[in-house]
């Protein structure tokens, strides 16, 4: 155990407070980026950050994260190797973390701070607030964005200098809350097109699969309903069934009973979501997304389309702005017909499939490549640094 009860890892050397050390490497011209992102789960946002903090470490930037001990993120982060300090806290506290937050500020003396989550914001606007040297800070809107009545819109989100969105459906999301005036910027959700790549699907029969925590926003029950209806009519080619989650090891059993509703239970493989994840999803023919809800971030969806997948997803939040009808389908939330007949189309059409699911790859390699988007957020940090006369003149990301 490391001091103040944080844990150690791999026998590391443990900073004074607790920070875990990776051996620093030389680079060119850095940036000293401090990212904060306070999280107990793997979700969305926490992969994309990091997504985000591994490629800034591959690009020679001094990297500083502060992170929940114990947390699937630090688990991540601490495999990375070059110039990346980590930072433990247990457990989240609102009356000690302001403090805590303050001091490792005043210490590492960051260029600037980009911070990833909803938790912590006020802890961390009353660090910055507490420092003699104004630090610049970037905010990425990738989680829930709720009215609080009682927490003064401006105290949440005024003392960042970009509040950074990745679609403009949570643009509208953020100007919906009075944020419209902020100053904002667009950065594509990345995708790892290293990790997530095209592989030979020949030799089985085609295989479609809904890759989603299970939840009830995340529309199993109409995915497996579309399904039962195209089985049972005996039109459409045989074909697989797909299931996959980060949480069905402890929902198994629910998502086999809805299985067993649709009567498809034989046709199904259920998987845990976290074995094999990027080797099973890459094997699917047809990707869907039947979320009846959320979808701010479109994570699985861009790692479908990384795999050449074509996708068939319902139009909730970001999902309209990113499937066109060049990469798969949109059909309505909550509508089995209407799923399973977009289904049907693709089940019928493997040419179809083949040219959807190239012009996905291509799509997410001019846009949402991790590289590419990592080489944007540069440019944004350059822009911000130098409106606090810092850095050199860049301009900042325009929307899309």
């Amino acid at each position: 155990m490391g001091r103040n009860g944080e844990a150690d890892f791999n026998g590391r050397e443990i900073a004074s407070d607790g920070g875990a050390l990776l051996p620093r490497q030389p680079h060119r011209r850095p940036m000293h980026i401090f990212h904060v992102a306070i999280s107990k789960g793997w979700n969305a946002e926490t992969a994309q950050a990091a997504a985000i903090i591994r490629a800034q470490v591959a690009r020679s930037h001094r990297i500083t994260a502060y992170v929940l001990a114990d947390s699937p993120l630090f688990a991540e982060l601490s495999q990375f190797r070059g110039d990346l300090h980590l930072y433990t806290q247990n457990h989240y506290d609102s009356a000690t973390t302001p403090l805590r937050l303050w001091r490792l500020l005043k210490k590492a003396e960051p260029d600037l701070v980009h911070f990833h989550r909803n938790r912590g914001a006020i802890a961390l606007g009353l660090a910055l607030r507490g420092l003699e040297r104004r630090i610049p800070a970037v905010r990425s809107l990738r989680d829930r964005l709720r009215p609080r009545p009682w927490v003064p819109y401006r105290s949440v989100y005024g003392y960042f200098d970009r509040l950074i969105f990745p679609n403009r459906y949570v643009e509208s999301l953020l100007a919906a809350l009075g944020g419209g005036a902020l100053p904002s910027a667009f950065l594509p959700s990345p995708v790892d097109t290293a990790r997530f790549v095209p592989k030979d699907r020949k030799g089985h029969p085609p295989r479609v699969g809904l890759f989603a925590r299970f939840d009830s926003i995340k529309g199993h029950r109409y995915f497996l309903e579309a399904c039962g209806s195209l089985i049972q009519s005996g039109a459409h080619p045989r074909f697989q069934i797909v299931l996959s989650g980060k949480n069905f090891a402890r929902h198994r059993d629910a998502v086999l009973g809805l299985a067993a509703e649709a009567g498809v239970t034989e046709h199904c493989l259920v998987l845990d979501g976290a074995v094999r994840f990027e080797e099973e999803l890459s094997r699917l023919d047809i990707g869907v997304v039947a979320s009846i809800g959320s979808e701010k971030l479109t994570r699985v969806p861009l790692e479908y389309m990384a795999c050449g997948i074509p996708v068939v997803a319902t139009a909730v939040g970001g999902l309209p702005e990113l499937i066109t009808r060049d990469v798969g389908f949109l059909v309505p939330p909550g509508d089995p017909g209407a799923l399973a007949k977009a289904v049907a189309r693709l089940l019928n059409d493997g040419d179809l499939r083949k040219k959807l699911g190239a012009t996905a790859r291509r799509t997410v390699e001019e846009k949402h490549a991790l590289p590419r988007v990592a080489v944007a957020l540069e440019r944004l940090y350059r822009a911000v640094l130098a409106g606090s006369g810092v850095g050199a003149q860049t301009p900042a990301i325009p929307p899309p």
